[in-house]
């Protein structure tokens, strides 16, 4: 018997199971994709005329998501003062709730209230704002290094949103995981023109994805929840200016935040500022 013959054969259809299954899973993860088009998006439309609600975004595609795991479930204040402070030195100083660490005009504020506590504060005055230039091009690169500062591993940290008007500058940075927004991981930082600095800062440290995949709510139904609670009182049309996909930790509260993970969420953005999180594998709206 011809040995090398036989295991270049059985090589080949070793190959050629392995590409069957390549593309039988490929396949099946193709059926997991979906989209609200045709036939769906016109009920759709229909059904959201009768709560006088109006879209003026398309609907993300949306597939089953695994949660994601935090690596940390508690701040770490020593490493942010550090970060922030290195090897100068500051004073901290108490009062009921509140703890704040400051060394001249930089301070961080971090607050012990459990509703508040996963939210902290820093605050400087740049004396001379004319110094690092009054364009937004060098007011931009002041707020990504004190990003940088802030948060020293931030690499899934990206702006979002920057704005600007006779007074200060906006800077919107949001957290992400690979191409998915985390709703709850945020800085937000404020420059005046007369050099007062303000950031509000929630950071959630991400270890990856956890557990199995499950399936999201429906666009569809999501949407008809978030119009049952606009409807009562409504008269105006309402209108939908964003709907995204992304991760939040849900529950507002610091001492209920105790889980190792977050979970896919719906964010739904009015045109009069108001936002709704929907919980994509419940259904529930958190705020």
């Amino acid at each position: 018997m011809n040995w090398g013959k036989v295991n270049g054969i059985l090589i080949c259809a070793f190959l050629l199971i392995n590409i069957c299954l390549g593309l039988i899973l490929s396949n099946e993860n193709a059926k997991t994709k979906y989209e609200v088009t045709g036939n769906r998006l016109t009920e759709l439309q229909v059904n959201l005329d009768r709560y006088h609600i109006a879209m003026y975004d398309f609907i993300p595609n949306y597939a089953p998501m695994q949660r994601l795991g935090l690596a940390k479930k508690d701040l770490d204040i020593e490493q942010i003062v550090y970060n922030v402070f290195e090897n100068n030195s500051y004073i901290m100083e108490t009062n009921n709730d509140i703890i704040i660490y400051s060394n001249g005009d930089e301070s961080l504020t971090f607050n012990e209230n459990p509703v508040d506590k996963e939210e902290y504060t820093y605050k400087n005055i740049i004396e001379n704002i004319n110094e690092i230039g009054n364009s937004e091009t060098a007011i931009k690169t002041y707020a990504n290094n004190l990003v940088k500062k802030i948060i020293s591993n931030n690499n899934n940290m990206k702006l979002v949103l920057s704005t600007n008007d006779e007074n200060s500058y906006e800077f919107n940075y949001m957290g992400y995981y690979e191409k998915t927004p985390i709703f709850g991981s945020y800085i937000r930082i404020s420059i005046g023109m007369n050099g007062e600095v303000n950031a509000t800062i929630k950071y959630l440290e991400i270890k990856g994805l956890i557990k199995e995949k499950h399936y999201l709510v429906e666009p569809e139904e999501m949407l008809y929840n978030v119009g049952e609670r606009i409807k009562d009182g409504v008269t105006e049309q309402t209108i939908i200016m964003k709907i995204e996909i992304g991760y939040d930790a849900g529950i507002r509260k610091y001492e209920d935040m105790k889980q190792d993970y977050i979970e896919p969420y719906y964010r739904v953005e009015l045109v009069n500022g108001k936002i709704f999180y929907i919980n994509a594998y419940t259904n529930e709206i958190v705020n």
